[in-house]
């Protein structure tokens, strides 16, 4: 009895709910019955298109043939498939050579649908081997056609103003055939941006919407998740469809691909360009978002270690029994090296509640108006926009001639040599235009960034102040809010906290290290007092940058006292700022 080896395939995973898989495995079985084969295993590539060769290249039929070159697979064994065009529906150019190839090899293929058997005779008799190109050649053409209708399909439906009642979760299709947004749902969008500018988190953002019960959005098809995701979120914020865009795609392979270029105002615009570029910018500033249920550190990122430059980390202590104020929970920002004993000796720690008191109390003390006078914000924001507009341009005349070239093609006979020049050339505009467009985003977002950073510091000591006084009577989801506030201002013009437990000091950096605040811990005055955060003053090397004596205080300031070298980071830094 011969060894047969089935070979099972659909193109789309939603097919593993229909007949396919069963009907092959039937028709294989009664094939190997009537032949007297012994099925000894079963390839399998569920979801995976032969018309892009993913089986043959990555997939089960690929596993099968690398069996059958080992010598796994020994020749006078048996393929069995439902049809030819199971195994490919590549152009027959490219799919004969193969099916020639395992004939060869000494493998006889059964098509298990109209019970042929294919093997090294077939290749030397013309009547099969003219059939077994006919289904070649009608898979292929099937495909073809099948993908050519996918891809052009939403052109006609444009056209013709046919819109699909299936569409973004936050709209419907109403009796006049046009996207109409729901109100509600544009509501939570606007709220979901809103808190990402503020610094937010999209797994603090999920929690707050299932916290006060806020219904998921239900797709047109009916599904509705349990509750809202971080994952949900995150493609909220993505969804270009918010402003309009449409992206037409088609489905290979079971995964969702994009067809030519964005439709714009296909959709009803729900939010605007300028509370989307923010919301980008925000995301890209704080890469990993806010989480908790309290956003304990408000300095994020920015705090480290002077001595190994690796991140703070909260810990927390409790007052032990006896002590007066027994069960109370204190924070402290330690360094995370030192707590995982890596090589950095660290020290006492800082109490963050008196670390982060001292640095509000003392916003005043930083003149941000007066800083950020100085900044270079406002050329690199002149320079950005003239980038904008020579992209903006440049993309103008590649566009226009993308518009010539389609028609010169157009009028190109089928057998003028220079067609292939043409289409080629028009592939290569196509993808410049393509990058054009991304890069014209990126510099929108930066542009956005620019100027939300000067809407930010337009005024930050009174927005500062204004948190503050709301944090006072803020409770749950409110508390968070405005903290997040705080933290996305205070991260606006801090640079870094330098914490020196050697010295027992921490620097407040602005400005890439041109200006410095320094804080220490005081001395306790009495028995029993506890050591406070003193403010201490500050170099700004922007004031005077040719003073020797500048230079040195801004060099050696987070040196220890009894050394007068240079830090040679602050020398670069110096050197940059300096004209």
């Amino acid at each position: 009895m011969a060894l047969a080896y089935s070979y099972i395939r659909y193109s789309t995973k939603g097919q593993v709910r229909g007949d396919s898989h069963r009907r092959q495995v039937e028709l294989s079985d009664t094939f190997a019955q009537k032949n007297r084969l012994r099925i000894v295993k079963n390839y399998s590539d569920l979801g995976v298109s032969a018309f892009r060769s993913k089986n043959k290249t990555e997939g089960q039929l690929k596993a099968f043939m690398d069996d059958v070159t080992a010598q796994k697979i020994r020749p006078g064994s048996w393929l069995l498939v439902e049809s030819l065009d199971r195994l490919s529906r590549e152009k027959v150019g490219t799919a004969l050579p193969w099916f020639i190839n395992l004939l060869n090899a000494g493998i006889k293929i059964g098509t298990i649908m109209d019970d042929r058997i294919y093997d090294q005779d077939t290749v030397n008799d013309p009547m099969q081997l003219m059939g077994s190109l006919m289904i070649m050649s009608r898979a292929n053409e099937e495909s073809e056609k099948k993908s050519e209708r996918v891809k052009h399909s939403w052109v006609g439906r444009r056209k013709n103003g046919i819109k699909g009642a299936i569409c973004p979760s936050w709209l419907f299709l109403d009796t006049d055939g046009q996207y109409k947004p729901y109100p509600e749902r544009v509501k939570v969008i606007h709220e979901i941006f809103e808190l990402t500018i503020s610094g937010v988190g999209t797994y603090t953002i999920a929690r707050m919407l299932n916290d006060r019960r806020e219904p998921p959005f239900k797709t047109v098809v009916g599904r509705k998740g349990a509750g809202w995701h971080p994952t949900t979120v995150y493609n909220l914020l993505s969804n270009r469809a918010l402003l309009g865009f449409h992206q037409p795609g088609a489905v290979e392979d079971g995964q969702k691909v994009k067809v030519g270029e964005e439709v714009a105002d296909y959709y009803p615009k729900v939010i605007d360009e300028d509370l989307w570029l923010r919301a980008q910018a925000a995301r890209k500033k704080h890469a990993s978002g806010a989480k908790g249920l309290y956003l304990t550190n408000l300095l994020g990122n920015r705090a480290e270690c002077l001595a190994c430059k690796s991140p703070m980390k909260i810990v927390t202590k409790a007052v032990a029994k006896g002590r007066p104020d027994h069960g109370k929970v204190f924070r402290y920002f330690a360094c995370s090296n030192a707590e995982a004993k890596r090589g950095c000796p660290g020290g006492e720690r800082f109490n963050y509640d008196e670390v982060e008191a001292a640095i509000l109390d003392h916003i005043p003390e930083y003149r941000l108006s007066d800083v950020f006078e100085n900044t270079r914000d406002m050329a690199e924001l002149k320079e950005c926009e003239k980038q904008i507009g020579a992209v903006a341009f440049k993309l103008g005349e590649l566009e226009k001639r993308r518009d010539r070239m389609a028609r010169e093609i157009s009028l190109t006979d089928d057998d003028d040599p220079l067609l292939d020049l043409h289409r080629k050339t028009l592939r290569e505009i196509v993808t410049d235009i393509r990058k054009g467009k991304e890069s014209l985003d990126g510099l929108a977002e930066a542009k956005a960034e620019l100027e939300a950073q000067q809407d930010d510091r337009s005024d930050l000591e009174a927005v500062i102040a204004q948190f503050r006084a709301e944090l006072e009577t803020a409770t749950g989801d409110d508390l968070y809010r405005y903290r997040a506030k705080l933290s996305s201002a205070l991260q606006t013009f801090i640079d870094y906290v330098w914490f020196d437990f050697e010295n027992e000091v921490f620097d407040v950096v602005l400005m890439g290290g041109a200006i410095v605040h320094r804080f220490k811990k005081t001395n306790p005055q009495g028995r029993g007092r506890a050591r406070r955060i003193q403010y201490v003053g500050s170099v700004n090397v922007l004031k005077d940058m040719g003073d020797t004596v500048v230079r040195e205080a801004f060099t050696t300031m987070t040196r220890d006292p009894g050394d007068s070298s240079e830090d040679p980071l602050r020398v670069e830094v110096f050197n940059k700022l300096k004209p």
